[in-house]
């Protein structure tokens, strides 16, 4: 393209070559910093809006293993979201970094109205794993964020950055997230937040890989269990993630360790800048010096316990109001051994999910152990959640057979 190189902003002009500015090649991390008044902001159209950065297709940290139900999982997404009661969906699409002449555009136009569509061609600095001697910086997606909240946070009371996996289930007698979020406002609280795990596959809604050819390890070195090896499975196509992934391996309420990666609702008045699974700023800290008393300082403001104790948010009561259910995909080759795992006593983790009873006592220390049985004493290790099974899924499996009925006919 052509661009008119008198309006390109250039920095050593602007601000010589003495300064801590990076290159612009080098700063994935800058997002939306305001150098000028934001404008005049919109009247609040919308109580609840989610963001999403995704893609067509992508890689998991550390650029081994490949994901490709993208598509799928969106639409149905986008359903469940309408369905509990979000007004709007934003769609940050990063597919062109990885697939050439591809998009989720066509998906996101099937909901005119609801979602919208921006293409984000912004490539991650790096994909490497955490524990990696450089760890995995998602600059792109930190940046979709960033954009998200200033641009349609001022249109909206509450919004959510999510990703196309992570479902938000209203508990209680809630329907939907509206009469939550009003009893919330009228508390004062602008932060709800959730702790996350990932559910596990149930069996019942598993089926062998058409072609087994195709299961095959990414990482064929690592450690496996003795015994045969036995057909991959995958979730029934005509079965939803939501339904296949309703199986958490740690029955709710989830114990506190669980916090670290978070899901949150916040109120973007009051959330200033927000960080995957964080609010880092916050209009109770952004404060000007003027603001403080004479011996008090900011640091020691933030980290005193009052501080923190009065903050206004809450982790919600996964049972009565509200709780993330993380459908992360399990992979083909991670069913190989599901016989030797997927036992009582078996000191093999299992990656299938088999149902205990709601009544089946949990104990947080003996998880690992594979300890836990049904009321005929046979292996389980993961626990439905009954809201879910009950209302949300017959609903959402509804939705989706009259949209695609919908679709099949423009």
């Amino acid at each position: 393209e052509n661009i008119d190189q008198t309006n390109v902003f250039d920095l050593p002009s602007e601000f010589g070559t003495n300064h801590y500015l990076p290159n612009i090649k080098d700063s994935g991390r800058w997002a939306n910093i305001p150098i000028c008044q934001p404008p005049k902001p919109p009247p609040r159209k919308n109580k609840l809006v989610a963001c999403t950065w995704t893609a067509a297709a992508y890689t998991r940290r550390g650029d081994v293993v490949g994901i490709d139900d993208t598509e799928t999982r969106l639409r149905e997404w986008i359903l469940y979201l309408r369905m509990v009661g979000f007004d709007h969906v934003y769609v940050y699409d990063n597919t062109s970094p990885h697939i050439k002449g591809s998009s989720l555009l066509q998906i996101t136009q099937e909901f005119p109205g609801f979602a919208d569509y921006h293409r984000w061609p912004y490539a991650i600095c790096n994909n490497n794993r955490p524990s990696h001697k450089n760890p995995g910086d998602r600059s792109s997606q930190y940046a979709a964020e960033a954009s998200c909240r200033e641009r349609y946070g001022p249109s909206t009371e509450w919004m959510s950055f999510l990703d196309t996996d992570e479902y938000l289930v209203p508990m209680g007698d809630h329907q939907t997230w509206t009469p939550l979020l009003d009893s919330f406002t009228e508390r004062g609280i602008s932060i709800l937040k959730m702790r996350s795990s990932r559910a596990k596959p149930r069996v019942e809604y598993m089926e062998p890989l058409q072609d087994q050819s195709k299961c095959v390890d990414p990482v064929p070195n690592t450690r496996k269990p003795p015994g045969k090896k036995q057909d991959c499975l995958v979730p029934m196509r005509n079965e939803t993630f939501f339904q296949v992934y309703n199986c958490e391996f740690i029955k709710p309420p989830r114990p506190e360790r669980f916090e670290r990666a978070m899901k949150q609702i916040y109120r973007p008045d009051h959330v200033q800048s927000h960080y995957v699974h964080y609010s880092t700023v916050t209009t109770d800290v952004s404060k000007l010096r003027k603001d403080f008393g004479p011996d008090e300082t900011f640091v020691r403001l933030v980290h005193r316990k009052d501080f923190i104790r009065n903050a206004p948010e809450v982790f919600l009561d996964e049972i009565n109001e509200g709780m993330l259910v993380h459908t992360r995909s399990v992979l083909p080759h991670e069913s190989q051994y599901r016989d030797q795992g997927c036992q009582l006593n078996s000191k093999w983790g299992c990656s299938i999910g088999v149902v205990c009873p709601d009544d089946t006592e949990f104990d947080d220390e003996k998880h690992k152990d594979n300890v836990f049985t049904d009321h005929d004493g046979k292996y389980c290790n993961c626990w439905r959640n009954p809201k879910a099974d009950k209302t949300f899924i017959p609903k959402l499996n509804q939705l989706l057979k009259e949209h695609m009925d919908k679709i099949s006919k423009r």
